[in-house]
């Protein structure tokens, strides 16, 4: 299936069955805290090998909280820079995240394969919708909302306030990025596939095809730009970030 904007580009992973490894997280609420405040928290999701929103539903659920914008620029000018301390909490809940370990060489099956051979054709191209109307598909206009209600993270990126499709995407390409989704969404369902949200696994989106379980989801490309700041300035933001425009949905393909 292809959309106007661009076609979906297929990456092979591994199959989700009992010869996939799962590493389970149990996160340790002091601990994350500490590494919160002494690095950026895309460097610790990294580490981690979980995305930076999930990372940031994990210190939510947890009431940690987070450096402020421009946290980062002023400590490394040397800076005096504030850390927030760590809130009481009566009860700390148990947060357990799991992650599915992948194996990049793997390959999608024949059948799936020809499909994605068919819907490269011209005949099989879907157009993006002209307006956001009133029947979007219930999971798009619930990513929509969610993200809407979002706060942009440190990368300028929205993080989402409720489980909802895999939408990485800053402000000023949400309504384009909800287009594509809404094409995406409806070209599966026409065909016949099921979709799904997985929000134990920070919001993957999963469609059901051919017997196959595929993962995919939707990325703004982001350039970031460090810039020198005058001395009233360091109280505002000191990076600014661009967007540059939409990456093509990514797919996952997983046995079921």
């Amino acid at each position: 299936m292809a959309v106007g904007l661009a076609r979906p580009v297929f990456r092979a992973a591994s199959a989700h069955n009992s010869s996939m490894a799962a590493k389970e997280i149990q996160w340790d609420r002091n601990k994350l805290y500490d590494e919160i405040w002494e690095k950026p928290a895309i460097q610790v999701a990294k580490e981690y090998g979980i995305s930076d929103v999930g990372l940031g539903k994990v210190c939510r659920q947890l009431n940690i909280p987070k450096p402020e914008r421009g946290y980062w620029r002023r400590k490394e000018l040397g800076l005096k820079v504030q850390r927030i301390p760590l809130p009481a909490m009566d009860t700390v809940p148990r947060a357990v995240s799991v992650i599915y370990e992948r194996e990049p060489a793997a390959k999608m099956s024949a059948s799936l394969e020809a499909l994605a051979q068919l819907e490269a054709t011209a005949e099989r191209r879907i157009a993006l919708p002209n307006e956001l109307g009133e029947n979007l598909h219930p999971l798009v206009k619930k990513t929509l909302s969610a993200l809407q209600r979002g706060k942009a993270n440190q990368e300028g990126y929205l993080q989402p306030r409720a489980a909802c499709l895999d939408v990485t995407i800053t402000t000023q390409q949400l309504e384009r990025a909800a287009k594509v989704m809404e094409a995406v969404v409806r070209g599966l369902v026409e065909r016949g596939h099921r979709i799904s949200v997985n929000a134990d696994s920070h919001n993957a989106s999963v469609a059901f095809v051919n017997g196959e379980r595929l993962v995919f989801g939707l990325k703004e490309k982001v350039a970031r730009r460090d810039r020198e700041l005058s001395p009233p300035s360091f109280a505002s933001e000191s990076r600014t970030h661009t967007a540059t425009g939409l990456t093509s949905t990514h797919t996952h393909p997983r046995a079921t």
